[in-house]
């Protein structure tokens, strides 16, 4: 059920929701980040809806700022569970 809904959000996910939702955890990050972020996330999104998606945060550990890396791998550890 979560996947289903996961994977709606992905499709329509834009730099300015990513930016936001940084935003509201007191996380800047550029647009040039959250159109990186987008990508991979729409590039592998069926790998990562199966639970798959550390290896994809650890790839993006030399493309986005430390603070930006830190969050993304704290947001993965705490919503996974939804879809995995």
């Amino acid at each position: 059920m979560f996947k289903g809904l996961v994977e709606s959000y992905i499709n329509d996910l834009k730099e300015e929701d990513v930016i936001n939702f940084a935003d509201n955890d007191d996380v800047y990050i550029t647009k040039e980040e959250a159109s990186i972020f987008i990508k991979t996330v729409k590039e592998n999104k069926e790998d990562i809806l199966n639970g798959n998606g550390q290896k994809y945060i650890d790839d993006l550990k030399d493309k986005l700022s430390i603070e930006a890396y830190d969050e993304l791998n704290h947001l993965w550890n705490k919503y996974k569970k939804f879809i995995g």
